[in-house]
This record gives structure tokens, C-alpha cells and sequence, in this order.
């Protein structure tokens, strides 16, 4: 059977009069699928009268055939066999479409799902001319990578018009066109670079996994969308969830990480960074850095140029090499002017605590980020920033007085 469908739309009441004034139009015991409780008030009038129009002729054939089957005491099993095939096929059809105008008055906004008469990918074209997606085309129009993060919102209720299927379909489909979800994704989409998955704000701001999940259990860091009543044991994956950084709660307690602990350079991954970012990171001044690549000692280019009618140099070191990143390290170990907090707290007789008070109320600085990977965990404190200098030399006057 090859009906072609008709489009879905706003049908005028009078259509209804016109069916119950003309039931000789229909097949016979058809009525009774068009004229009960025949009050509808959506917009698939007239897909609904086609349907029930397919089913009633599907019955009345199911009955037909039947009839033939058992007068068949004169036909041969060839005969036979056929009927059965056919009342087979029919049951099966009016099963599909009795499924479908099941979901055409329920929940219509996904009955394409079950129209028997489109492919899949028909299905799936007509659900997304209304909205409807699946969780990956969802995850695909909003930009995220892992299509897990769409499915925890899901699970967590952030949606109010969902449907699941498990047939040919198989896939949860998510209604994007109700007020609730509208509003939730627009703002999203004009926000896109405000949200990061947890792994990635955990990469950017140099967030150890403990660290991170502690600041969530206490309410200093808020997952978007996510119930923390649904995860009392263990969080999802971290590339499961995201984080709204403009979010007020999220937003100062990145700041305040960012006072404690260094963020991973943008230079981490770059073949080469400038002296004078090395420089102002601890690992010596400018002049022995260019010294060292003179010698051999450093990987590094160093170039000349003029300006204003005066020479200049541009130094670049090379990060990546292992001999670059032992004689950096080695650089930095000597500098005596880089302190890290234990250390630092000893030396002035108070405890990290505070210290790391201090570093939160903005009246000392950490070095605030690391270009070698293996500096994830340090924390150092450059005792000639103008601003820590004072900070301690007003400890040791407190210390003096005591």
C-alpha cells in the first residue's frame, strides 16, 4: 500500500459536521473510529481522520478475509496459505496504525516516530521541522562533543517534553520547541563559551579531580543542569557535565582557585615561548636566558631588529625538548627569589593557612602559571613582587613585635 501522507495543519471545525453528515463516504462499521468523542482540538485533524480511515478499512479487510478462509473447504492449501499471509499483513498494519493515531492524539508532537509510512530518516526529518531531535542532533546543534552531556540534562528532568523508543528508532528524542527548553537552549547557544565539561574546566584551571569534586559537594562549584540528589555516591564522568563559569558561585570560586594555584599556561603546548614569559615565571632573567642559548645550552633563536632608531632582540626558548625543560628547571631551583607556601610560612613563622589567606584576599600573588607540565602541583611565591614584599615584611614586623 503506498499512501502518500498529508501534511500536518489547522483544520476548520466544520470538516467534522461534514463527516457526520456524509458517513456514507466511509467504509462500512467506520463510524464508530470517526464520530466518538470527535472533538479534537489539535492540529492534526485531518492526519487523524486519514488514519482512522486506514484502520477501519484495515478491519473491515482483516474481516473479509476471514470470511474466505473459513469457506475454504474447496480451495487448496496454495489458496490457503495466502489468506492467511494477507490477514497476517493486515493485522500487522492496522497494529502500526492504531500505534500511530495512538500517538498522533497522545503525544503528537512525536507520532512522526511512528508513522508506518516514512523511513527513518523521514522520521527524524519531520520530528526536527517541529523541534524534535534526538540526543545526538541536539548535542551536534549545541556545539558539545560528547552527547552523554545532553543525555545526564535528560536524566536530571531539564527537559519537560521527552519520549523514549526502542524499536527500529531506538534513541531518546528531546521536544526543543516547549517554553522551558526554548528558553534553556537559546541561552545556552548565546553563551556557548561560558560553558566548559567538567574535564575541561578541571584542564583549564588546573583543577585536581579531589579538589574539584570537594568544591562541588560544597556548593562552590554548581554542574548546569544537574541534581546533586541523583549522584550521593559518585559524580558522572567528567566529560559527562558541564559548568556555567558565569555562573556568580561558579565564578568566584574560579577566581579564588586561580589565587591559589597557577593555571596552565597558553603556552604549555607551544613549541617556544619568549624569554621575558619565562622570566617573569621565575626561571631567570633575560639576559641569562639569551646567554645560555648562546652557548648552546638552551634551544632557542634569538633575533635582532630595530626600532625607533635603536637595536633590539627577540629571544624565544624552545619548551618541549627534555634538554630544555631539565636546564629550566634547573634555572628556576636557583632562584632564590621564588619560595614555595610551606616553605614561605616557615620562614615567617605562621602556618600555610594563612598564607593561603592572604592569596585569597589579595594581599599576596603566586606565580599565576605554569608552562611545564610537570609544575601542575607546584605553587610558587615570588618574594620581590612589590605586592608580597610588603605582605611580609608586615608579618615580620608583627613578628618583631611580639
Amino acid at each position: 500500500m503506498n499512501i502518500q501522507p498529508i501534511s500536518l495543519s489547522n483544520v476548520l471545525k466544520f470538516k467534522a459536521n461534514f463527516f457526520r453528515s456524509n458517513p456514507e463516504n466511509f467504509p462500512d462499521k467506520s463510524s464508530e473510529y470517526f464520530f466518538d468523542d470527535f472533538e479534537f482540538k489539535d492540529d492534526n485533524f485531518d492526519e487523524i481522520i486519514r488514519i482512522r480511515g486506514i484502520i477501519a478499512q484495515s478491519k473491515s479487510d482483516i474481516e473479509r478475509f476471514q470470511e474466505q478462509l473459513n469457506n475454504s473447504q474447496n480451495k487448496n492449501k496454495t489458496d490457503i496459505y495466502e489468506l492467511y499471509r494477507r490477514i497476517s499483513l493486515a493485522n500487522k498494519l492496522c497494529a502500526n496504525y492504531e500505534r500511530y493515531l495512538q500517538m498522533l492524539v497522545d503525544n503528537p508532537e512525536f507520532s512522526p516516530l511512528f508513522n508506518p509510512e516514512y523511513s527513518k530518516h523521514e522520521k527524524e526529518m519531520a520530528l526536527e521541522e517541529n523541534g524534535v531531535y534526538n540526543i545526538k542532533r541536539l548535542a551536534e546543534m549545541l556545539d558539545i562533543d560528547s552527547p552523554a552531556v545532553v543525555t545526564e540534562w535528560l536524566k536530571n528532568g531539564v527537559f519537560d517534553s521527552t519520549f523514549e523508543v526502542s524499536d527500529e528508532t531506538t534513541g531518546r528524542y528531546i521536544n526543543t520547541a516547549t517554553p522551558k527548553a526554548s528558553a534553556l537552549i537559546e541561552d545556552f547557544k548565546a553563551r556557548r563559551k561560558d560553558f566548559l565539561t567538567f574535564s575541561e574546566l578541571r584542564y583549564k584551571y588546573n583543577i585536581q579531580n579531589e579538589i574539584a569534586t570537594k568544591y562541588v559537594y560544597d556548593g562552590k562549584l554548581k554542574l548546569f543542569g544537574i541534581d546533586l540528589n541523583n549522584y550521593k555516591k559518585k559524580l558522572p564522568q567528567a566529560n559527562m557535565v558541564m559548568v556555567d563559569t558565569a555562573d556568580k558561585t561558579n565564578s568566584k570560586t574560579l577566581r579564588q582557585h586561580s589565587k591559589m594555584y597557577p593555571k596552565r599556561s597558553d603556552y604549555t603546548k607551544s613549541l617556544s615561548v619568549p624569554a621575558m614569559r619565562l622570566s617573569r615565571l621565575g626561571f631567570g632573567d633575560i639576559e641569562t636566558l639569551r646567554e645560555l642559548i648562546r652557548q648552546g645550552k638552551l634551544n632557542g633563536k634569538i633575533a635582532k631588529y630595530k626600532t625607533n632608531g635603536s637595536e633590539k632582540y627577540l629571544t624565544e626558548v624552545e619548551t618541549l625538548s627534555p634538554k630544555n625543560i631539565r636546564a629550566l628547571t634547573i634555572l628556576r631551583n636557583r632562584n632564590s627569589n621564588l619560595v614555595e607556601v610551606k616553605n614561605l610560612a616557615q620562614r615567617l613563622n605562621i602556618s600555610p593557612k594563612d598564607i593561603r589567606k592572604l592569596l585569597i584576599e589579595g594581599k599576596m600573588e603566586i606565580i599565576p602559571e605554569y608552562i611545564l607540565e610537570s609544575d601542575f602541583k607546584e605553587v610558587y611565591i615570588d618574594i620581590t613582587n612589590p605586592k608580597n614584599a610588603k605582605a611580609i615584611e608586615e608579618i615580620q614586623k608583627q613578628n618583631d613585635n611580639v
